[in-house]
């Protein structure tokens, strides 16, 4: 017996019994079923959003502001919550371009998804008109109390602007009116470009597209006239030896202009010059040429006439 366990017998014995215990468990281990995959962790979310409508602006108007949706988005939960953390970068889409007045379902995209993350489709309710265009006048609006004399002499370029946009808007519209600085007032003649709005019967802005959008606008207060009299002038060519009798009232003229130059006038301001050359005594009427200012000129268009006589000394 113990020369048995000191041979090779109980090794080879022992080897073969592990051999056989190994191919046991790997032979158990093959057929037993293999252990299911993880379930994905899924999530669904509403995100909402303002739709971004493309439309034929020439042709129709949208009533109404842009509609707001709300959609459901679904997928993996971390790409779903980065999609609702990114609501704000996201862009609902629809396009209505060919369709006309009426009302319509449009289909909504939105864009801007992680691309694991889907959403479900849905459609949008729109109403559009179709477009007319009408002419209002520009109206002047000032703060506090207008002075009927000033507001007349406000003017604008162009005097009318055109409004597009659906009928029932345009019949929203009481007047279209651009706002002016009192300063307009201290710099007559001068151009500024102001913006037009049209505006309700409670003076609340309408949404209508304006065209054009701004206008030039002066202030021109209203031309007077004034008569300056007792006016001297001054004679050349005269030959020497001679000398000229001009009306011993002196000389009236009458000059156009904004009443504040007017005022601002002296009579020596007024040049007025007679041209004797060559002329022998005798009694003439002669025409004479009057230089004044340039913000103000005589209101008669014919020459000034002046009856006189060139006497000898």
């Amino acid at each position: 017996m113990d020369s048995f366990l000191r041979s090779n017998n109980l090794v080879r014995l022992v080897a073969f019994v592990l051999a056989v215990i190994l191919w046991l468990v790997v032979r158990i281990g093959s057929q037993s079923p293999e252990t299911p995959a993880m379930p994905i962790d899924r999530a669904t979310e509403i995100i909402s959003g303002t739709v971004d409508l493309q439309y034929d602006k020439d042709k129709v108007s949208l009533v109404g502001e842009p509609p707001e949706i709300s959609v459901k988005i679904s997928g993996e939960r971390m790409a779903v919550w980065q999609a609702k953390i990114a609501a704000n970068r996201l862009k609902f889409t629809a396009d209505a371009r060919g369709l006309g007045e009426g009302i319509h379902e449009v289909n909504v995209t939105l864009q801007g998804l992680p691309p694991d993350v889907i959403f479900e489709p849905l459609r949008a309710p729109i109403r559009l008109e179709a477009n007319l265009e009408q002419k209002f006048r520009v109206e002047p609006l000032l703060d506090g109390v207008q002075d009927p004399g000033k507001l007349a002499g406000i003017l604008f370029e162009p005097k009318e602007v055109s409004l597009i946009g659906p009928s029932s808007v345009i019949q929203q519209v009481n007047k279209v009116s651009a706002r002016i600085s009192p300063q307009l007032f201290d710099a007559p003649g001068e151009k500024r470009t102001v913006v037009v709005s049209a505006v309700n019967d409670n003076g609340k802005p309408v949404n209508v597209s304006i065209q054009p959008k701004t206008v030039e606008v002066v202030y021109q207060p209203p031309i007077e006239s004034k008569t300056f009299t007792g006016l001297r002038a001054e004679v050349k060519g005269l030959s020497e030896g001679l000398k000229v009798l001009l009306p011993a009232e002196g000389l009236s003229v009458t000059l156009q202009g904004l009443a504040n130059d007017l005022n601002k006038l002296r009579p020596e301001d007024i040049k007025i010059v007679i041209d004797l050359t060559g002329l022998p005594p005798g009694s003439y009427e002669r025409e004479a040429v009057i230089s004044v200012p340039d913000k103000v000129k005589p209101t008669h268009k014919d020459p000034l006439k002046v009856p006189l006589q060139i006497v000898s000394k």
